[in-house]
């Protein structure tokens, strides 16, 4: 079994390096869905598009009130986020104010304030070996048990960590 996950990781680790993927490291874990865990080896700015039906092309944007959304296509200082793997964690951090992104407490995606604690801390994770199918899951549980993936929800383009779920709502690029 050990030998199977080391061949696994070897050959993520030269898929990653053959695609010029820059700032990312695979942590060594794969499961059976073949989903990757990954650390950042150097902080990245990004801008973070939601795969969703309709709202393909928006980006994440911190806006004045703090909240997280996906209101247009822009690529501004509003939108553009430093990704940093910091205690075990990737941080968003936004460059419009230096607020990280956080899950608050009914759900919503926030940057509320500077802090880079457990509200604050996600796990970046790629499926299927393909950078066009990410998630950003936050790490901080809630009453059920499971971590909460960021979506892009509804037609008001709120960005929410609702759900564990894997699905269209949830897929970044």
């Amino acid at each position: 079994d050990l030998m199977i996950i080391g061949l696994v990781i070897g050959i993520l680790v030269l898929y990653f390096r053959n695609n010029k993927k820059e700032g990312f490291q695979n942590i060594g874990e794969a499961n059976n869905n073949f989903n990757v865990d990954l650390v950042l080896k150097k902080n990245i700015d990004v801008f973070i598009v939601p795969r969703k039906p309709g709202q393909d092309g928006f980006v994440l944007q911190n806006q004045n009130d703090k909240n997280a959304v996906f209101v247009n296509k822009n690529r501004g200082g509003w939108e553009k986020m430093r990704l940093e793997h910091k205690n075990g964690g990737t941080y968003i951090i936004s460059l419009k104010n230096g607020n990280v992104l956080q899950q608050s407490e009914d759900k919503n995606a926030r940057f509320e304030n500077k802090n880079k604690q457990l509200w604050e801390k996600m796990k970046i994770i790629v499926r299927n070996n393909n950078l066009d199918d990410v998630y950003i899951q936050s790490l901080k549980k809630k009453h059920n048990g499971s971590y909460h993936n960021l979506q892009s929800e509804n037609n008001a383009r709120n960005a929410r960590f609702s759900n564990p779920n894997f699905g269209s709502w949830e897929r970044m690029r």
